[in-house]
């Protein structure tokens, strides 16, 4: 790994290199593997920006799982929605959000971002897995937006993401494949893996 021992990730008081990272998305995909996800399954996450939701760009692609990012604004209405309509089999959430979730169906599986993650991620291993992908144009991503109208999510439908244009590809791209050499900035996720949130001074 080049540059492995530079900061990659600050999120409040924790901090990682990129080697520890990169552990940590392997760790993630795969204790997604362990429960039996399969290839091409959901996993929402309802989080703010935080460690926990830039790793989810990186595990839930290894693990080969679609990524649903929620937008954090939505009601609990337009969240049960798209979990629903996503087929999403488990939702990780930042803790201040939990009530969100209330009319989500018991039988999608929670993880609460925090300890509970944590120990999640000890279930893991920090070999890397098979992969899964067989092109750059595998689903990695849906993402759910107001496209600007501020309509309900109610005859919605998910914008879906390839793998070319996830936004670990696009930063890697973008950087010249340099990326690992210093932290990555992020932009909300209202409109995520979009060029703009990508530094062409990086």
């Amino acid at each position: 790994m080049v540059h492995a021992s530079r900061l990659a990730v600050v999120d409040g008081a924790a901090a990682y290199t990129w080697a520890e990272f990169r552990a940590r998305s392997r760790r993630l995909a795969s204790a997604l593997r362990g429960p039996g996800l399969e290839r091409g399954d959901r996993v929402a996450f309802l989080a703010f920006n935080s460690e926990a939701l830039l790793l989810a760009h990186f595990g839930v692609l290894q693990a080969g799982g679609v990524l649903v990012a929620i937008n954090t604004r939505l009601t609990p209405t337009d969240v049960v929605y798209i979990v629903d309509h996503s087929g999403s089999r488990s939702v990780f959430f930042s803790p201040e959000l939990a009530p969100a979730l209330a009319r989500v169906s018991p039988a999608v599986k929670r993880i609460q971002i925090g300890p509970e993650f944590e120990s999640f991620l000890e279930t893991g291993t920090e070999d890397g897995i098979e992969s899964w992908l067989e092109c750059e144009d595998d689903l990695c991503a849906i993402d759910y937006t107001f496209r600007g109208t501020g309509r309900s999510f109610t005859n919605s439908s998910g914008r879906i993401l390839a793998r070319f244009f996830s936004a670990p590809t696009l930063t890697a791209r973008a950087t010249g494949c340099d990326w690992a050499a210093r932290p990555v900035p992020t932009s909300p996720e209202t409109y995520r893996a979009s060029t703009d949130m990508l530094s062409p001074g990086l």
